[in-house]
């Protein structure tokens, strides 16, 4: 009975995995238990030196969030990209259009474990404040104390930090609107609830430099990092959700399949910098493995037999290398023709669309990103008639990136999964890794 039981146990965790891997939160090789993807390996001592510190840089934002706290999950990790001539910027917790966010722990065990007369004491305005309090001081260190490593950059550069997160609402006694399950191991976060935020902060590279050499206080650099709270990028940047959506039909499925789009297309606002998209494109659907389990025995049967799979995986390899050139010339037409209607975007602010490319293309010549980047005032002469389409094509920065923009892990702490609401289980998975499952009340 004990083996059965053990068995059955490493099957549900089978299950778990596998249906984790396949659903929209595990878009990219998520990091499951330690479980990645090889094409998340790299040796960063071969990257550029403005890509590896911008790496090492996201390591150092995921394990200072984390210090101090006995429990801490973000459900994307830190993510930098450099813009010429703008700086770098780090973008931690989710993407706008994302529920995602940054949640420290002890104001959720608090919120489950108190009683009422204690939760009563302090005001869901009080929590709001000691959670930003928090991430200001957290987000000041991390700019004047590490900014420094980004020694490429130029004079009147910036490092910029945004912190996406939530904050409560003001609501009836007993409700907070995140709850926690499973000994703290899955948090369910009720988006009817919660508000969300983004912290902005930005420093100059010159007031780093100079706290580095000697010439500012500490005090001073501090004093020097511009910070903000955006309230909703939805409302301020409304053009931004519906070039996404564009993006969304334009590119769900191309060429005769080999490109489909995986997940919705994700969106950020920077303020002084321009507009970031993230889309993901995946291959085409084929070789699916089905799964049949019960509590003792995982069974798996191939679609087809290896040989002939082999063969369907070369030649859509092939034709996949083939029509790549013709793949970047439409997103670059589809985000010039697109990109004018984006009038929140200011004249010298710059549009960026950056294109990640899925495992599916991990034994092609495909690179592991692409990130397309225009200025708004070079799309407003096309607009005028300055430039033709051709022209402007041609002006568009294209950068070959060797990690992927959208291969979010778990900030390297796989204690937690966030969901927008409760999940029904037969639709989500039940993390069962990591503490035991609730036992069930006898009768």
């Amino acid at each position: 009975m004990k083996n059965q039981t053990t068995i059955g146990k490493w099957a549900l965790i089978v299950i778990a995995l596998f249906a984790l891997n396949m659903s929209p939160l595990a878009q990219n090789a998520y990091t499951v238990a330690g479980v990645s993807d090889s094409r998340n390996t790299q040796d960063i001592a071969k990257l550029p030196k403005m890509e590896r510190d911008i790496i090492i840089l996201q390591n150092v934002l995921n394990d200072l969030f984390s210090q101090g706290n006995r429990f801490y999950s973000a459900s994307r990790g830190a993510k930098g990209i450099y813009v010429p001539g703008k700086g770098v910027i780090f973008n931690f917790g989710s993407a706008s259009r994302s529920s995602y966010d940054v949640i420290f722990a002890e104001e959720i065990i608090a919120s489950q474990n108190v009683s009422k007369e204690a939760k009563d004491e302090q005001t869901a305005d009080e929590k709001n404040k000691e959670k930003e309090d928090k991430i200001k001081s957290l987000s000041k260190d991390f700019l004047v104390n590490y900014g420094s490593i980004l020694s490429d950059l130029k004079a009147g550069e910036k490092v910029m930090l945004n912190v996406n997160y939530s904050t409560l609402r003001p609501t009836k006694s007993g409700q907070n609107g995140v709850t926690v399950q499973g000994g703290s191991n899955i948090i369910y976060h009720g988006g009817g609830k919660t508000d969300k935020k983004r912290m902005v902060s930005s420093i100059d590279f010159s007031t780093i430099t100079s706290y580095l050499n000697g010439k500012t206080s500490l005090q001073a650099a501090n004093s020097a990092i511009v910070q903000r709270n955006v309230e909703s990028e939805i409302n301020s940047v409304p053009d931004a959700k519906i070039m996404a959506g564009i993006l969304d039909d334009l590119f769900q499925s191309n060429f005769d399949g080999i490109y489909r789009r995986s997940g919705k297309t994700n969106w950020t606002y920077f303020e002084g910098f321009g507009l970031m998209f993230d889309m993901n494109l995946t291959g085409a659907r084929g070789g699916v493995r089905f799964l049949s389990a019960d509590a003792v025995t995982v069974t798996g049967v191939r679609a087809s037999s290896n040989d002939e799979k082999n063969k369907e995986v070369e030649e859509a390899n092939k034709k996949v290398e083939e029509n790549f050139d013709d793949l970047i010339e439409l997103v670059k037409e589809s985000l010039v023709t697109y990109g004018r209607t984006l009038r929140s975007v200011k004249s010298d602010e710059v549009v960026i669309l950056n294109l990640n490319l899925g495992s599916a293309f991990r034994k092609t010549k495909l690179p592991k990103a692409i990130r397309l980047q225009v200025t708004k005032s070079q799309i407003e002469a096309y607009s005028r008639g300055q430039k033709s389409i051709d022209q402007l094509k041609k002006e568009i920065d294209i950068t070959t990136l060797k990690a992927s923009t959208g291969s979010f892990s778990h900030s390297g702490f796989p204690e937690a999964i966030v969901y927008e609401t409760a999940p029904d289980h037969e639709d989500h998975p039940v993390e069962v890794i990591g503490h035991t499952s609730p036992k069930k009340k006898s009768n």
